[in-house]
């Protein structure tokens, strides 16, 4: 339960930073349109571009990222690609435990007028 609340709780403050960092006065609204009709790579930047200009500051720049999304359906083979922007991925920690055979202790002393060069 920690690790999902730690999550949540950086997620909120890079959130509100953001928010408050804002590159420009007003957010614009920005209208979402449909990008059947482009190729993968343009709808990839649109889609981009769109974010930025909503959320335009150096927490943009420095933790958001573009995630795409491939479904296909089952039935009519129809398959949708999207492109989400993210701020993280949340990757499982590994519960298994590594036990450790041997340690090794090497001692680490520096002699009278020893300098770094």
């Amino acid at each position: 339960m920690g690790q999902q609340d730690s999550h949540e709780c950086i997620n909120s403050i890079l959130d509100l930073l953001g928010e408050d960092l804002y590159r420009h006065g007003k957010k614009p609204f920005v209208e979402m349109s449909e990008l059947e009709n482009r190729s993968i790579d343009e709808a990839a930047v649109e889609t981009w571009n769109r974010h930025l200009h909503r959320n335009e500051s150096i927490i943009t720049d420095l933790f958001h990222g573009q995630f795409k999304s491939v479904v296909k359906c089952s039935r009519c083979d129809r398959v949708s690609i999207t492109f989400d922007p993210m701020m993280s991925l949340l990757l499982p920690i590994p519960a298994g435990q590594k036990t450790i055979k041997t340690i090794y202790y090497i001692p680490y002393e520096l002699k009278d007028g020893y300098t770094n060069r």
